[in-house]
């Protein structure tokens, strides 16, 4: 990386001093060069934010300041991509005037904003929870909608969970339901729960198999993974059926399983 101001050597004395253990003191640090004039000092402050975990994420944003995150959202310079994660943030610490901000966003997204649903709705979640649940259902409900909104909120659910758990569970599991019943994306809502070891929903999920609107290949062996992996007796009876009907099938998705395991 070439050093073209000496703000980036001060900046790298910094978070070298940083405390590795504590990720909130060194997100915070890091917080105060996003905006940074040098280009170099300002991506790599972001990439720190990129690569901490949802957990991480959530519980440093309270403690940050939502002037400073409006003013990096309004700002022209801000690449497009880094809107969503502002946005989260932005509901995370700000105010119910903060709240009116995400709603514009999400009610009449521009080009910039435009890909920022899953952040904005995470964070307009924050700040009114009961609209913005009701909001993503409603997205998520829409089959009319492209998409990639309704990745968007998938990926909003995704964070969640991976931040609150328990705490959203309910609602979690409401949105990943109304997804099984759509054949174009329902294998990434199965494949979630399966990661989460979410198993509520096995029989909905079962059920899909050989479902017309559900018949792809990709579909079917998501199910096939899904079920290897639940503990649940119903579960095990699909597969001894599967075996019987599909040997191969169900080798393969075991042979993939056991690569994962390895990993």
């Amino acid at each position: 990386v070439e050093v073209k101001t000496p703000a980036l050597v001060d900046y790298l004395k910094g978070a070298l001093a940083l405390d590795a253990k504590d990720r909130s003191a060194a997100l915070l640090y890091f917080f105060r060069y996003l905006d940074h004039a040098d280009e170099t000092v300002a991506n790599d402050a972001f990439l720190e934010f990129a690569k901490a975990n949802d957990a991480e994420v959530g519980q440093v944003a309270k403690k940050l300041s939502p002037d400073r995150l409006k003013k990096l959202m309004a700002d022209p310079k801000t690449p497009a991509g880094r809107i969503g994660l502002f946005a989260f943030l932005l509901g995370a610490c700000g105010t119910t005037d903060d709240a009116d901000v995400l709603r514009r966003m999400l009610d009449k997204p521009d080009e910039r904003t435009a890909g920022a649903l899953d952040g904005a709705l995470a964070g307009y979640i924050q700040l009114r929870s009961k609209e913005g649940w009701q909001l993503a259902h409603s997205i998520l409900q829409d089959e009319k909608r492209p998409f990639a909104d309704r990745c968007a909120v998938l990926n909003m659910l995704r964070f969640t969970h991976g931040w609150k758990g328990k705490e959203a569970e309910a609602e979690i599991l409401k949105g990943v339901g109304t997804l099984l019943q759509q054949g174009d994306i329902a294998d990434m809502a199965i494949e979630d729960l399966r990661k989460w070891k979410q198993y509520e929903l096995t029989a909905s999920v079962l059920a899909l198999y050989g479902k017309k609107s559900h018949d792809a290949p990709l579909m079917r062996r998501a199910i096939v993974r899904y079920a290897l992996c639940c503990p649940r007796d119903e579960a095990k009876r699909f597969v001894d059926e599967r075996r019987k009907q599909d040997g191969e099938l169900v080798k393969d998705v075991e042979e993939s399983l056991s690569f994962e395991k390895a990993k």
